[in-house]
């Protein structure tokens, strides 16, 4: 118990430290700006992106319907039948609680081998500061730090299901509901940028109390990959003046 309370205070402490954001190039393998990449945070609903990706890498089928089982809230309804292709398009466009959820409660083997597979894909993309507790980013135990996110994003955008649903500004998904009737629900990207920024091939956003407002987005300019990470921001304004200032970044050097 001892152990439990100061891991939470440490995790705690970190948000109230200076916000972490870092606007990274990969060609050229450089930080253009950042600051304090290195401080492990919570990630709150980033964590959806890693659930996403495991199940992805599973190779199941997308189109199967699913059982929806979950205790969390979200556009999708616990007992309802939707595919696991749609399910992943409500996690990552849509940050349904309930639709991660149930992707790793339908996980071949479990929520277990969830776990543990997607333990093996963190640990052997070398992200050593990645810390992940649950499949939706509700849990304070969710943490990385900017450094990590920067190298785990160019690695999630290489699977084709994760690029065709990472950009949407929105979409739609359906759902049967306990009573075989079809429902289609109409989703919107969380991150605002999307819509004003359509160099944004990659985004997913993420809030808790304890993680404040942060987002992860791959841009492509002229060919060229930038990555964009912002940390423990304290409200949507500030989280996005942030990222107009690094998203800036190719207009104010040509």
């Amino acid at each position: 118990m001892k152990y439990v309370l100061a891991l939470l205070f440490t995790v705690i402490a970190s948000t109230a430290q200076a916000e972490s954001y870092a606007l990274y190039h990969y060609g050229s393998n450089e930080y253009i700006e950042s600051q304090d990449i290195d401080t492990v945070r919570s990630i709150a609903s980033i964590t959806k992106l890693f659930t996403a990706v495991t199940v992805i890498r599973n190779a199941v089928d997308l189109d199967e319907p699913v059982a929806v089982d979950c205790t969390s809230r979200g556009h999708v309804v616990k007992g309802s039948k939707v595919t696991t292709r749609d399910l992943l398009t409500a996690t990552i466009v849509a940050s349904d609680n309930c639709a991660a959820e149930a992707l790793a409660n339908s996980y071949p083997g479990g929520f277990k081998q969830f776990v543990n597979d997607r333990d093996e894909f963190v640990m052997g993309m070398g992200l050593i500061h990645t810390k992940l507790h649950d499949a939706t980013g509700l849990s304070v135990f969710n943490t990385s730090n900017v450094s990590d996110l920067v190298r785990f994003i160019s690695i999630a955008y290489r699977n084709e299901t994760i690029r065709t649903m990472a950009s949407l500004p929105n979409t739609s998904i359906t759902m049967y509901s306990k009573k075989n009737k079809k429902i289609v629900l109409q989703l919107h990207n969380t991150n605002p940028s999307v819509i004003k920024y359509n160099s944004i091939v990659l985004s997913k956003t993420g809030f808790t109390n304890s993680a404040g407002r942060c987002v992860v987005m791959l841009v492509k300019k002229f060919d060229e990959f930038f990555a964009v990470v912002i940390l423990g921001e304290p409200n949507v304004r500030a989280r996005t003046r942030v990222a107009e200032k690094l998203l800036s970044y190719e207009t104010r050097t040509r």
